[in-house]
């Protein structure tokens, strides 16, 4: 017969206060009939399992509950800081995302600026200026080709008189047919002679009119070798645009490191009538209230001074370390090291060296820089370039600080007046 309580089973040890009973039909323990003072649990086997307390009793032992209470605020201590540490760990990381999406935002700009630049060079036919660059090395002295006529007719009202009647006789020389007897070869040579007597024994190279406009804009304050207090605007544009015409004759489209800028110049705001390259800068300052006088806006004369003064800068010290007879490559990694590199970012780098790189060895930049001169022409001329090139570089960072302060006084005021 079965009773109200379970009797306790065989083995079972003594002074448990509990037993494990089984609620199935049929068990290992056997049916059982369990009284109204137990605790139905789940069991793994069967549908239920009932948990029979010592003396009917609802309520643990008070050892027992405080044992389980310290374990329970010992637990949520853990959970509390595992917690707030895990809070501090996503801020953290929360503030480093933040800042990295920031830079990249900066540099996705930046990438996006040097695409611009890419794809207006591709528009200019990059191939026609590679194969121009390519052409001292393929032929002869005397099949050089000349500046190709769609330059040659944009940029020659910008050269001087002399400049100018050396370029297209230097032209039309080399598309006269060659003689073919000695009467014509006579000829030749004595109307030649007449040419070298009128412009004198020491000839300019195709950077000669770079230099004397260089030199012009310079005046005076060249010639003493001391820093400029301002040069004449005029001249010293044209020399970058015959600057920036000759760069893309040497290769690579180096030009355009100049002519985007010097794009900036010709489109400013800035007062005409002004002569002085720093003076006309400087009637520019209401074109950047667009900004509330905080930065630079971009599509201005006070960036393109800029940035003309960096990459001349860069331009100076390559060709002046070409002049001290080092190759290509050294001059450009010298050159870069000194000046750009401190402005680029990683993409700009990355753009700029691989522009570089297409630049032929020293011998060729030579023989294209020649013309119709002699080589020592053309070392006397790349060491007067070398000079003005200098100081003129070194006035448009000069005058870009001055810019810069200027801009921010003009903040300041800007500020306080509303």
């Amino acid at each position: 017969p079965q009773s109200s309580i379970a009797p306790r089973r065989p083995g079972s040890p003594q002074g448990l206060g509990a037993m494990l009973l089984c609620g199935a039909p049929t068990c290992c323990a056997g049916p059982q009939r369990l009284g109204a003072d137990a605790e139905e649990l789940d069991c793994a086997d069967h549908s239920s399992l009932r948990f029979m307390k010592a003396g009917g009793s609802s309520e643990p032992p008070a050892d027992l509950r405080r044992m389980l209470d310290k374990l329970k605020a010992d637990l949520l201590g853990d959970l509390r800081a595992e917690l707030q540490e895990l809070a501090a760990t996503i801020r953290e990381s929360n503030v480093h995302v933040t800042g990295k999406l920031g830079e990249m935002a900066t540099d996705v700009a930046d990438v996006r600026a040097d695409l611009d630049m890419i794809r207006a060079r591709v528009q200019r036919g990059p191939i026609g200026q590679f194969v121009a660059s390519c052409a001292p090395k393929i032929c002869s002295p005397d099949d050089r080709r000349p500046f190709p006529a769609k330059r040659a007719g944009t940029n020659r009202s910008l050269r001087s008189d002399s400049a100018g009647g050396l370029a297209i006789e230097a032209s039309a020389r080399l598309k006269e047919p060659k003689a073919t007897t000695t009467a014509s070869a006579s000829a030749s040579s004595t109307a030649g002679a007449q040419d070298r007597g009128a412009v004198g024994p020491a000839q300019r190279c195709l950077l000669g009119p770079v230099v004397e406009h260089f030199e012009a804009a310079l005046g005076s304050q060249g010639a003493a070798g001391g820093e400029p207090t301002e040069v004449q605007r005029m001249p010293f544009v044209s020399g970058l645009q015959e600057y920036a015409t000759l760069l893309d004759r040497m290769g690579g489209s180096m030009g355009s490191y100049l002519e985007a800028n010097i794009k900036k110049l010709a489109t400013s705001t800035a007062e005409s009538s002004k002569l002085g390259y720093k003076d006309w800068l400087e009637s520019e300052l209401p074109a950047h209230e667009a900004t509330s006088y905080k930065e630079y806006v971009d599509d201005s004369a006070w960036m393109a001074n800029l940035w003309i003064g960096r990459t001349l800068e860069f331009f100076v010290e390559f060709f002046g370390e070409v002049h001290k007879g080092k190759d290509t490559k050294q001059s450009v990694d010298v050159a870069y090291k000194k000046t750009l590199y401190n402005h680029h970012n990683f993409f700009q780098r990355t753009a700029f060296m691989t522009a570089v790189r297409q630049l032929p060895d020293r011998d060729s930049i030579l023989a294209s820089l020649q013309g119709a001169a002699a080589a020592t022409d053309v070392q006397r001329d790349l060491g007067s370039f070398v000079g003005a090139g200098r100081l003129l570089a070194a006035f448009c960072l000069r005058t870009n600080e001055e810019l810069d302060r200027l801009l921010q006084r003009t903040r300041k005021a800007h500020l306080r007046s509303s």
